[in-house]
């Protein structure tokens, strides 16, 4: 789940901590190569169905409206 993507570390990380106490999950800072911004995520889910419930419950806070599932393909 991204949650958002950032120009810089310092913006992402600065979003990380501003969330961190309005969820209960891990998040991540990553860069990403492809688009060149530093992304933030949460932790990989077990299933589709348990990442839309997921999904749901973000965007029904302002700060996470476009909150994303990411598929990524191993």
């Amino acid at each position: 789940m991204q949650i958002g993507a950032y120009s810089t570390f310092d913006k992402a990380k600065k979003f990380r901590v501003s969330i961190k106490s309005k969820i209960n999950e891990e998040i991540f800072v990553s860069f990403d190569q492809r688009t060149s911004l530093y992304v933030v995520r949460l932790r990989p889910r077990d299933s589709r169905p348990e990442a839309e419930e997921l999904r749901a419950k973000l965007r029904s806070q302002k700060e996470f409206s476009d909150a994303f599932i990411l598929t990524i393909e191993i």
